[in-house]
């Protein structure tokens, strides 16, 4: 899914109500219906997160369900949410900026040009995975 097809995906909200701030996510129709959501409902969420010292040390995060999403492909509809970019850093600071991030590019069904750039340029112990790792079956080498 592109990022420009996100909004068509959205089956219940809409994504202008994912505003900064707000702690709003649209969840995934397989999430909603196997958690019983609905619009306005609250989700809790555990944020991996590591103090100074390596130990783990998860926060809980409560978000309020904006809306819900179909893509029609269980592992997306069932496993992510939409939030604000700036929503989903503030709970990257909470949890150790840097840990763990998910970007979307335009260039689907492409492997990403940028990747080899993008490792070079990671610090130590730093690993970089992209979905067409996860999805390698959709691409000929």
């Amino acid at each position: 899914m592109a990022v420009t097809n996100a909004a068509r995906s959205v089956t219940q909200g809409r994504l202008a109500d994912l505003s900064p701030g707000s702690n709003r996510v649209i969840v995934g129709e397989v999430i909603a219906e196997r958690l019983g959501l609905s619009l306005g409902d609250a989700l809790t969420v555990l944020v991996p997160a590591v103090t100074a010292g390596g130990a783990p040390t998860p926060k809980l995060r409560n978000l309020t369900v904006a809306g819900a999403f179909e893509v029609g492909r269980t592992e997306h509809d069932g496993t992510l949410v939409f939030a604000n970019i700036d929503d989903v850093k503030a709970m990257m600071r909470e949890a150790q900026a840097g840990r763990d991030c998910e970007s979307v590019f335009a260039t689907r069904c492409r492997r990403p040009p940028w990747r080899p750039g993008c490792v070079r340029s990671c610090p130590p112990g730093f690993e970089l995975f992209d979905w067409t790792q996860d999805n390698a079956n959709y691409f000929v080498p």
